[in-house]
C-alpha cells in the first residue's frame, strides 16, 4: 500500500492520500482515498487510469474515493476505521463481485491464472492479458473443479458473467480407456522426419528441477508410473516401415524410465560434475522404436542439499503446454502418495491418438480445402535470404548462441492489458508488428516472412476436449508481413494485425492440408519455401511451475546432438517472466556475429516503444476490419459503416 501511495502523492493534483486493503465477507479490495490540492478538479477515474500508467495491474485500486480531508486519530494518524466504504461509480472499474458459487469458482480460477487480486464478473478475461494459451490451463483447472467448460466457450463468453451459465450446464469429453494400437502421424511429427535428422531420437525436451521437500525414491518411481499409466501419448513407439515413420501406442510401459543416483559423498563441483555427466547419458538415451520416450533420474546430494529431478522427454510426445499439465500431475500424484493418500488423478480428455485420427478425417473436410488458396497465395518467395556476416559457415546446432532483452513491467503491462482494451490487439500482433520493422530494417526488404509456432490445440470438433491431454500439439504455418513503406506505427500495427487475422484457426489447416491432404495440395504446399525466421509465443512463463520444484543450477545436457543442422536462421520467442516480456533471439555463430543479432534487437526495442507511444497518443483506437469479422466489411466499408452510425448518434442527440 506504501507503494502505492507514494506513486499517488506524485501526481501534482494530489495533496494526501491513503490505499487500505478491505476484507469484508472474503471479499478482498483495494480502495484508495485521495484529498486533492486546491482549486482542482481532477475525477476518480484520471486518478485511476494515471496508476495504470506507473503500477502494475494488480496494485492498482478497484475504487477511489474523494474526500475534502482524511479522518484523523487523536493522535494525528489517518483513522483507517473511520474512512467511508466506497460506492459504485467510484472508480472507472465497475467492479462487480461473483454473485453465486460458480462465478466465485470462476472468478478465483481467472485471478489465480492472470495473478491478479481481483477478477469481476464483468471484466473481459482477454482485457485483463489472457491469451488462448492461458484459456486451456484455465478450462483445466476449472474441469478439474467439476465446472465443464472448453476453450471454445471462453472465446465466445468472455466474461465470468457469460461463462457461468455456460460452465453450469457444459459437458465433459473424457477418454478412460487405455488408448493403444497403431494411427497415423501427426502434421508436426511428419514435418519433424522430413528433416531427416542425423540422430531423430536425440531431439528432446528436458527439466532439471530442485525438491522443496525431502522426496523418497520409491514414491518419486510409483509417481512416474501412474503418470506413465494415465498419459497414453507417454508410451508411443516410431517405426519406420517402407520409407514412412508410423506411430503405435504400448498399453504399458516395460523399460525401466527411473534411476536414482547417491552423490552424496561427493563435493559441490563433483556433483555438479556428475549431473552434467549423467544428464548427457540419459539425453542420448531414449529409443523411438523401442522406448523409452521418458526418463527421469532422481539426484540425492545429501542432507543438506536438495534433491534434483532430471526429466528427459523426446519433443515427439511432449510440448509447452504439456509439460504444464505432467507436472502438476507428477506433483499431486506424489503429494498423494506420500500423505497415504488414494491416487487419483482428474478425469482424461481426448487420447492422442484420437486427435490424430480427427485431423486425418479434419483434412477431407470442405470446411479446410477452402483455406488452399489462402495459403498457395502466399508470397513467401518476395522474402529474399537474409543478410549472413560468414557466408559458408554451417548452421549447425554446437554453433547456436542466443541474445535476449527485456521490456519493462509497465511496458509489458500496456501490451497485455491496455492494449486488447483499448486497441483490441494482442500482445502477440504488437510483437511481430515490432519484429517485422525490425528485420526490414536491418536486411533492407520490404516483407518480413516468418515460420510461426502456435499451441496448436484448435477447437475442430465440439466432442474433443484436449485440455488435459500430453502430446506434441504444435503448429508450423509461414506467415508474410508486408511493412509500407512511409507508414506510420498506428498503420504498421493495424496492417500486421489485418494480416495475421486472415489466418484461419491460428494456422492449423496449413500444417493439416501440407501432410495430410490429397497428394496435389500436398505437392502445391510443397513448393512454398520455408522463411528463415521462425516466432513462437509462448505466453505465461511461469505456467506449469510447481510449488514443490524449484528450477535446479546444474547442467542438463544437450538437448539435441551439436552436428545436427539448425530448422532457421533466427529462431525468436517471446515469454512473460516476472511480469516482464523477454525476447530471445537464437543464431549461429557461423552465420552472424553477436553485433549483428543485438542491433537487431535494439531495432526491436525502438519499434517497441514507437508503438506503445502510439497506443498512449490514442486511447480510443480506430477499429479495423478483423475486429469485426463476422461482418465480411473491408476497410472502406467499415469507414462508412461507423460514418453512418455516428451520424445516427448524433441526430439522436439531437
Amino acid at each position: 500500500m506504501g507503494e502505492i501511495e507514494a506513486v499517488l502523492r506524485e501526481h501534482g493534483s494530489v495533496q494526501q492520500c491513503t490505499v487500505i486493503l478491505l476484507d469484508e465477507n472474503a471479499n478482498k479490495q483495494l480502495v484508495g482515498y485521495v484529498v486533492r490540492q486546491g482549486g482542482t478538479s481532477i475525477t476518480g477515474p484520471e486518478l485511476l487510469q494515471y496508476l495504470r500508467g506507473k503500477l502494475p495491474e494488480y496494485m492498482v485500486p478497484s475504487a477511489l474515493v474523494l474526500l475534502e480531508s482524511l479522518p484523523l486519530t487523536p493522535n494525528g494518524k489517518v483513522d483507517r476505521k473511520a474512512l467511508p466504504r466506497p460506492s459504485a461509480g467510484t472508480g472507472s472499474r465497475q467492479y462487480v463481485a461473483p454473485r453465486n458459487p460458480t462465478e466465485e469458482l470462476l472468478a478465483g480460477i481467472w485471478g489465480q491464472a492472470l495473478r491478479l487480486r481481483q477478477v469481476g464478473v464483468d471484466d473481459n478475461f482477454f482485457e485483463l492479458g489472457g491469451d488462448s494459451i492461458l484459456t486451456i490451463q484455465i478450462v483445466s483447472r476449472a474441469n478439474k473443479a467439476g465446472l465443464r467448460i472448453t476453450p471454445r466457450d471462453m472465446f465466445q463468453n468472455q466474461t465470468i458473467a457469460e461463462l457461468a451459465p455456460v460452465a453450469a450446464r457444459a459437458r465433459a469429453v473424457e477418454s478412460s480407456a487405455v488408448a493403444a494400437g497403431s494411427f497415423p502421424l501427426t502434421p508436426v511429427q511428419q514435418w519433424f522426419f522430413e528433416q531427416d535428422l542425423h540422430r531423430p531420437r536425440h531431439f528432446n525436451q528436458s527439466a532439471l528441477l530442485k525438491s522443496v521437500r525431502a522426496l523418497e525414491p520409491s514414491h518419486s518411481m510409483a509417481a512416474l508410473r501412474i503418470v506413465l499409466e494415465h498419459h497414453d501419448a507417454l508410451r508411443t513407439r516410431f517405426s519406420l516401415e517402407e520409407g514412412k515413420w508410423k506411430q503405435r501406442t504400448a498399453a504399458e510401459e516395460t523399460n525401466t524410465v527411473y534411476a536414482f543416483v547417491d552423490l552424496s559423498a561427493l563435493n559441490s563441483s563433483g556433483q555438479s560434475s556428475a549431473i552434467e555427466m549423467a544428464a548427457g547419458e540419459l539425453q542420448g538415451s531414449l529409443d523411438l522404436e523401442r522406448g523409452p520416450l521418458l526418463r527421469m533420474a532422481q539426484f540425492r546430494l545429501g542432507s543438506q542439499e536438495p534433491d534434483r529431478l532430471l526429466i528427459v522427454l523426446h519433443h515427439l510426445i511432449v510440448d509447452a503446454v504439456s509439460w504444464s499439465i505432467l507436472l502438476e500431475d507428477f506433483e499431486m500424484v506424489l503429494d498423494q502418495i506420500q500423505h497415504g493418500e488414494p491416487v487419483a488423478l482428474p478425469d482424461k480428455t481426448t487420447s492422442w491418438r484420437e486427435w490424430a485420427l480427427a485431423l486425418e478425417q479434419y483434412a477431407e473436410s470442405s470446411e479446410l480445402l477452402e483455406e488452399v488458396a489462402i495459403w498457395t497465395a502466399l508470397d513467401t518467395e518476395r522474402a529474399a535470404p537474409l543478410p549472413r556476416d560468414y557466408q559458408e559457415g554451417d548452421n549447425t546446432a554446437c554453433s547456436a548462441r542466443t541474445v535476449s532483452l527485456r521490456l519493462t513491467v509497465e511496458q509489458t503491462r500496456i501490451l497485455l492489458q491496455d492494449a486488447p482494451r483499448t486497441h483490441r490487439i494482442q500482445i502477440e500482433e504488437t510483437i511481430l508488428a515490432a519484429l517485422a520493422r525490425a528485420f526490414c530494417e536491418w536486411s533492407g526488404q520490404k516483407v518480413f516472412a516468418v515460420h510461426m509456432e502456435a499451441h496448436g490445440r484448435e477447437d475442430i470438433h465440439p466432442e474433443i476436449n484436449l485440455t488435459r491431454t500430453v502430446g506434441w500439439f504444435t503448429t508450423l504455418h509461414p506467415a508474410v508481413l508486408a511493412i509500407q513503406e512511409g507508414a506510420s506505427a498506428e498503420q504498421q500495427l493495424r496492417a500486421v494485425k489485418e494480416q495475421l487475422r486472415a489466418i484461419p484457426r491460428r494456422g492449423l489447416g496449413y500444417g493439416v492440408l501440407r501432410y495430410l491432404a490429397n497428394g496435389p495440395v500436398r505437392e502445391m504446399l510443397a513448393k512454398l519455401p520455408t522463411p528463415e525466421v521462425s516466432f513462437n509465443y509462448l505466453g505465461n512463463a511461469e505456467l506449469g511451475r510447481s510449488d514443490a520444484f524449484t528450477s535446479a543450477p546444474e547442467a542438463r545436457g544437450p538437448m539435441q546432438s551439436g552436428e545436427e543442422s539448425r530448422f532457421h536462421v533466427f529462431d525468436v520467442t517471446g515469454a512473460i517472466d516476472n511480469g516482464r516480456l523477454l525476447m530471445t533471439w537464437t543464431y549461429s555463430e557461423n552465420l552472424h556475429c553477436s553485433t549483428t543479432v543485438q542491433r537487431i534487437a535494439e531495432r526491436f526495442q525502438s519499434a517497441v516503444e514507437d508503438l506503445l507511444a502510439c497506443l498512449q497518443s490514442s486511447p480510443d483506437g480506430a477499429p479495423s476490419p478483423a475486429d469485426f469479422p463476422l461482418a465480411g466489411l473491408d476497410r472502406e466499408q467499415l469507414e462508412s459503416v461507423l460514418r453512418q452510425f455516428k451520424q445516427h448518434v448524433r441526430s439522436q442527440k439531437a
